[in-house]
């Protein structure tokens, strides 16, 4: 692997960056849940129940933290766009779509995937549905 790496382009090494960070941040994500999943089956279990049991019974919140959860993020530019499909765009977050990962295992990088700006210095944002 290492061998690998080194033959690599630092474009192709800055992609490969790209997707590991994101697979690691994913990982993460899932070892936090499958961790709370578990302190949830052992407090459960510590009061006679299944975790089951109480995944419908209404959690009382304050109103403060009800006024958190409604709080709308903001929308986020497109970052990337498909050079053989103009109308594929992606923010550069979550998953990364198939059309990237297909274009950085042919050799691509993911730099060369940028938006270029106008002379407005304006970027594409995500169409509203």
């Amino acid at each position: 692997m290492k061998r690998q790496l080194n033959a690599m382009s630092l474009k192709q090494l800055e992609a490969h960056y790209e997707l590991v960070k994101g697979m690691l941040e994913s990982r993460k994500l899932e070892e936090r849940k499958t961790a709370a999943a578990n302190e949830a089956r052992v407090a459960a279990k510590k009061y006679g129940f299944n975790l089951s049991e109480l995944v419908n019974v209404p959690i009382q919140e304050s109103k403060k933290r009800d006024r958190k959860a409604r709080k709308t993020v903001g929308k986020v530019p497109f970052k990337y766009q498909n050079p053989n499909d103009k109308e594929q765009k992606w923010a550069g977050r979550g998953r990364s779509p198939k059309w990237v990962v297909e274009y950085i295992d042919g050799g691509g990088a993911l730099t060369d995937l940028l938006i270029q700006t106008d002379e407005n210095n304006e970027q594409s944002l995500p169409l509203e549905l």
